[in-house]
């Protein structure tokens, strides 16, 4: 019983911050390639984007956090709104070179005061604190993940977001799970790692579209139990009009901003 328990604490280090599918062995070099290709050609344009991540344990309760907006991946700005799904506040950010600022955002009125100023900090040092997340919900650090993906072969074609692709499917191993992750949720990574005595059962996924680039990317940690209860974690990266303007400016008001690891939890930075 000592495996689902692992995988359930993993679920948990995920909410605390708000299968593996066996390939067929050895891969494709072609299909690591084409993924990899697919990446650096989504890295130089903009795009739509969303994010989704599903945690789910044993014990019945579930975790859900969403980001979306519009990205420009060449320059390496952006603006998009974050939540968790059970909270009652969001947060507004923005990505503009190596600054980026967040402010929270009521959504829901609990009567607890919320400063509501904008935050900044430096994008170069973040770090995800949970597995999954992406240091301030930047998508280039999920596009990142991908081009570490093993074992990659190709699945077939599906329509995505009405956009006909091609899906790759491989596996994240250890280094490319915990890249610029938090040391302490690290810590507990590598924790969970040696008691199961492999890395973690972690599924990725590729969508590619006919002009080569990467439209849709999905990472999965999931265990079957005995009971038939699942432990599922899933990471969802959506991209759409792509190669569409974007244009960032910096938020007003940000003269005497605190910064941001003082005004926002964790849960709403990654």
């Amino acid at each position: 019983m000592r495996r689902p328990l692992i995988l359930a604490a993993a679920a948990a280090l995920l909410c605390a911050a708000c299968t593996r599918t066996h390939s067929d062995a050895g891969g494709s070099a072609d299909a690591a390639a084409a993924v990899r290709d697919a990446v650096t050609a989504t890295s130089h344009t903009s795009a739509r984007f969303t994010t989704v991540l599903d945690a789910c344990a044993v014990t019945d309760w579930a975790c859900r956090v969403e980001a979306s907006g519009t990205v420009d991946l060449a320059s390496g700005s952006g603006r998009l709104t974050v939540g968790v799904a059970q909270a009652a506040v969001r947060a507004e950010e923005v990505l503009l070179g190596d600054r980026v600022y967040m402010r929270p955002v009521v959504v829901q009125d609990t009567g607890i005061d919320v400063d509501q100023r904008w935050a900044v900090g430096e994008r170069r040092a973040a770090e995800a604190h949970a597995p999954f997340r992406a240091p301030l919900n930047d998508p280039s650090h999920s596009l990142a993940q991908v081009t570490r993906m093993q074992d990659v072969r190709a699945r077939g074609t599906e329509a995505v977001h009405g956009v006909q692709t091609t899906r790759y499917q491989g596996t994240l191993d250890h280094a490319a799970l915990t890249l610029r992750l938090a040391k302490e949720a690290r810590a507990k990574i590598e924790e969970m790692r040696e008691l199961y005595g492999r890395d973690l059962p972690v599924t990725a996924e590729a969508w590619v579209d006919t002009q080569g680039r990467l439209v849709q990317a999905r990472f999965t940690l999931k265990d079957r139990l005995k009971d038939s209860k699942t432990t599922h974690v899933t990471y969802t990266l959506s991209l759409t009009e792509l190669g569409a303007p974007v244009r960032v400016t910096p938020p007003s008001g940000t003269k005497n901003a605190p910064p941001l690891h003082d005004q926002m939890p964790t849960a709403l930075t990654g």
